[in-house]
């Protein structure tokens, strides 16, 4: 790019002379070679090279085992308490809360020394009264914010409204002391005066937030109490922090022994000869005329410290901290920020802005500037927008040459989400982004080309969707297929829990166990998984008959795997993964998957992984366990994957969108919440507030580090978000938009710089919230989109089968194409019901878990007379919903959980009955379900039991579905 770049200037041309000499490198590059050029100041090998991130995972996973192990056996009183107080079933979720903790503590150069002085420097008492003050503080910043929206609140109410609010806030907010605002919350809030205005109801809802959110700081009866609280947590950290001790020292070892480094390490390492070696370092000095440095707003700490060790007062750095959106790779955006500001007072250094846009259209950056100049500050952003980061047109040829009658202002399409559609909120916002597609391609819509100067009509090229997550790609990927507008997906493909990964896993399964001579359970679980999957196909009763009369044993998979297990002896994992994917024709037979290219990418990189086992000398047991423990604990390895095509319609994450530019770009799924789970763990780190960890009090609880940790958070990561926001927006060349529900509009306060309020602004958990914020000064770009136009419809489902029937003759006349793909769960019988076969996160564990029981209080309610004794208030709410949703109970014979066996010849279908209600001329089927009541799958399920009852009975049967969480009831 930069020869590219310099080609074009005339004046420069002699530069490309000396392109070949200049260092153009990543810092990690850079630190490796180094590292390697003086390995023998390091004592480490020249031959050192990096090692996958997940091989590292798999090791500290089993040391911290063996750790574990170790102190259950010495009998530490630091660690029993720590497990007694908070392990319930196992000590597997603090293990991880352990490892994450040490991960953190990895961008430490100093994590050895920081280590050694933790308890001493953090448990002393004048940093634990400091850290009070700070949380004092918070409460007091938090009580003049309710101060300040009181007051506005009561500026627009009157009567005796504004007197009760007088009397119920005054004390609270004229309290001096902790004490005193923890006892003036018993107050009632004044009822709304009929007919408030909106403004006065948001205030309200204003008020009561930080009400709230005032009375979960202020929890502890005193400061003495939030003292002791810290206090008594530091046996859990010493005992924390000796194992992380340990970790380090026997994972170091590893490294070390295998010369097998993280680029951390290699960062680290780097450092290490700098500051030790002076000679080096003078010489690194000497050696660069300048540093310049690119995307400066990502700097790491590690990255920052290395440029200072061979910075001369040369250092040229460009970035822009509105773009700094890799925190979770480490990027600390404030190093920016703290030269921005001091740079700009003449402070160490010169700021220069380059201001000037030549990417975008005026009317682009016009609609970019409105939006940020209201939403991003120096609080939340970290960049004074309308001060100094504003963007200016400089594009002039958009003007002489590129001049069109076309709006290419900002252009909302506003639907109004009904559930009783049918469809989701996804797929109204597909066929809506579709449509529009559609329309401007065959309306010939003019873009402008900045290479060539012209106008020209608009392919699919030029377009591009832009999302937060890629969750619903495949979505995208199946409408627009079925309405013939060409896509690329430019996403990561899954390595774990995929079905290459687990069908290669479950033949290593066998494979060991067949070295071990172990045919029990484990065994037959991976047979069935293997046969039912696409290598083999077979059908359920022909499984289920070998594992009952023993013929799996003698199976032609049995026998492969058991040559295979002998060959295994004597090679390597790579070696044997060579082997199995030879032997069952793995490549031959993925034409019959219908996804060949990530399938093949997911092979290669397992064949990787396994070389670099090898490398190591582990053997094929060792490399089934490692693949087992990165599918048990979900550990997710990615790859980068592009489904191209010449011509289509782009669709990306907006981090994946970072340094392009597109002329028409699309924002959809903009209501998806942000994900702030981090927060939900009980142990982490935290720079500023260092080992965070709860205290046991009757109960888990959380000591003042976890709430201050929740503020500052808070803050960093709707920061993030907004400067994402900003990534995204300004990948637009000529025309952005938005596509999204925005429900009823919301009152926003503003500041006096025309900016949202910052307490409203820490309540951002989308970027729709964003929008809704400064949703008056955006409805003169809003329309409505007609749901009706849209021709939504559920046919874009029906599988395509173009060129596969070809592909699956070359391979064999005999194999037949199914759409049930079952990898692990063994099955002896099929069922009417919907399988559901993922792997689930904790959130949605325990949602079904939930809806499990709520379903089990079902099958226990008398129906015509309920007694709600003893069951819990949140789960009695749930049984009156469903007795009050308009079923006749008391005229009915009812019967729960009706068990029914249909055998037709071979096949054996069972099928179970939520609920019968038997009538005298007709009977009621009814299911529940958790959510999703339009599922196809439960739908054909009803429709089962329909007739089999019908048949049964020769009775009118009636189906209904009814959702546990929405409390709906749906006739089918």
């Amino acid at each position: 790019r930069i020869r590219k770049a310099i080609a074009k200037e005339e004046n420069l041309k002699e530069q490309l002379n000396y392109i070949d000499g200049a260092y153009i490198t990543t810092f990690d590059s850079f630190s490796l070679s180094l590292v390697k050029k003086y390995h023998y100041l390091l004592n480490v090998s020249k031959d050192l090279s990096i090692v996958d991130a997940s091989v590292i995972y798999y090791y500290k996973n089993k040391i911290i085992d063996q750790i574990f192990e170790d102190l259950y056996l010495e009998k530490n009183s630091d660690f029993e308490k720590m497990i007694n107080d908070f392990c319930t079933k196992d000590d597997e979720e603090i293990k991880r809360y352990i490892i994450n903790i040490s991960n953190k503590l990895d961008l430490k150069y100093d994590k050895e020394e920081y280590l050694e002085n933790y308890i001493k420097n953090n448990f002393n008492p004048q940093k634990i009264e400091k850290d009070i003050d700070k949380f004092l503080g918070l409460i007091k910043e938090k009580l003049n914010n309710l101060t300040d929206i009181y007051e506005s609140l009561l500026a627009i109410s009157e009567g005796s409204f504004q007197e009760q609010l007088i009397e119920a806030f005054t004390p609270l907010l004229e309290s001096k002391t902790y004490r005193d605002i923890k006892r003036h919350f018993d107050f009632t809030f004044p009822r709304l005066p009929k007919n408030a205005p909106e403004e006065v109801k948001s205030k309200k809802e204003e008020v009561k937030t930080i009400v709230d959110e005032l009375k979960k700081l202020c929890k502890y009866q005193d400061e003495q109490e939030m003292k002791e609280a810290i206090l008594s947590t530091e046996s859990y950290v010493r005992i924390i922090v000796e194992i992380i001790k340990r970790l380090d020292q026997k994972i170091n070892d590893f490294k070390y022994s295998n010369d097998k480094y993280e680029f951390t390490d290699i960062s680290k390492l780097a450092i290490k000869i700098l500051k030790e070696h002076e000679e080096v370092r003078e010489q690194l000095k000497a050696y660069f005329h300048e540093i310049m440095v690119d995307e400066y707003q990502d700097t790491s700490d590690l990255q920052e410290t290395f440029i200072n060790l061979i910075a001369d007062n040369n250092v040229y750095m460009v970035g822009d901290i509105k773009q700094s959106i890799y925190r979770f790779r480490n990027a600390n955006p404030y190093i920016f920020k703290e030269k921005y500001d001091n740079y700009a007072q003449g402070n160490g250094g010169k700021k220069i802005d380059l201001v000037k846009n030549f990417r975008s259209r005026k009317e682009v950056l016009d609609n970019i500037n409105e939006i940020f100049d209201l939403i991003m500050d120096d609080d939340l952003g970290g960049a004074s927008y309308q001060q100094s980061h504003r963007m200016v047109f400089g594009n002039n040829t958009y003007i002489e040459d590129g001049k069109t009658d076309q709006n290419n202002n900002l252009e909302i399409l506003n639907y109004t989400y009904d559930r009783e559609l049918g469809f989701t909120k996804e797929e109204i916002e597909i066929f809506t982004v579709a449509k529009d597609i559609k329309e401007k391609i065959e309306n010939k819509y003019q873009v402008f080309d900045k290479d060539q100067n012209v106008l020209r009509d608009i392919t699919y090229n030029d377009f591009v969707i832009l999302m937060d997550r890629a969750t619903s790609f495949d979505h995208y990927k199946k409408v627009f297929e079925y309405l013939n507008i060409p896509l690329t997906k430019y996403t990561d493909t899954s390595i774990t829990n995929e079905r290459d990964t687990l069908l290669i896993k479950n033949i290593l399964s066998m494979i060991t166990k067949t070295i071990d001579k172990d045919y029990g359970t484990d065994y037959k679980y991976a047979y069935t998984a293997i046969m039912r999957s696409y290598l083999y196909r077979e059908s359920d009763e022909q499984i289920f008959d070998s594992l009952q009369d023993g013929s799996y044993l003698t199976s032609s998979l049995a026998e492969k795997v058991k040559k295979i297990a002998k060959e295994s002896l004597t090679k390597t994992p790579k070696q044997i993964i060579n082997t199995i994917l030879e032997e069952f024709s793995f490549y031959e037979k993925l034409i019959t998957t219908g996804d060949i290219k990530t399938s093949l990418v997911r092979l290669e990189y397992i064949i990787n992984l396994a070389d670099e086992v090898s490398n190591m000398g582990l053997g094929i047991k060792e490399f089934y366990e490692y693949l087992d423990t990165l599918i048990d604990d979900e550990y997710n390895i990615k790859v980068s994957m592009t489904d191209n095509a010449s011509d289509s319609v782009k669709i990306m994450t907006i981090h994946k969108s970072k340094g392009l530019e597109y002329h028409i770009c699309y924002f959809t799924g903009l209501g998806a919440k942000f994900n702030i789970s981090d927060l939900k763990d009980y142990f982490t780190f935290d720079n500023r507030f260092g080992i965070i960890c709860p205290y046991f009090n009757e109960g888990i609880d959380e000591t003042i580090y976890k709430q201050l940790l929740k503020e500052e958070y808070l803050k960093e990561e709707i920061s993030e978000k907004i400067r994402l926001f900003y990534v995204a927006l300004t990948r637009c060349k000529e025309k952005m938009i938005i596509v999204a529900d925005f429900g009823e509009e919301e009152y926003f306060e503003r500041t006096r710089n025309n900016v949202v309020n910052l307490n409203k602004r820490l309540m951002y958990r989308s970027f729709l919230d964003f929008l809704k914020s400064i949703h008056t000064d955006l409805l003169k770009y809003k329309s409505e989109v007609d749901i009706q136009s849209l021709n939504l419809t559920k046919d874009y489902n029906l599988i395509k089968a173009t060129n596969y029937k070809k592909g699956i003759d070359k391979v064999s006349d005999k194999i037949e194409l199914s759409p049930l793909e079952l990898e692990t769960n063994v099955k002896t019988s099929t069922h009417f019901s919907k399988q559901n076969l993922k792997i689930i996160d904790r959130d949605v564990k325990e949602k079904l878990e939930a809806g499990k029981y709520v379903h089990y209080l079902f099958e226990l309610t008398d129906f015509k007379n309920p007694d709600y004794t003893n069951i819990d208030s949140k789960y009695k709410e749930y049984i009156q919903n469903f007795l009050n949703c308009g079923l006749d109970f008391k005229n009915a014979n009812i019967y729960k959980e009706y068990e029914f066996i249909v055998e037709s010849g071979d096949k054996v279908e069972r099928g179970i009955i939520d609920l019968l209600l038997e009538y005298d001329n007709r009977l009621i089927i009814v299911d529940y379900k958790l959510k999703n009541v339009k599922d196809k799958a439960y739908i054909d399920q009803l429709n089962g039991y329909k007739n089999y009852i019908e048949a049964k009975t020769s009775k009118e049967t009636l189906i209904y579905l009814y959702s546990i969480i929405d409390n709906e009831l749906t006739k089918l």
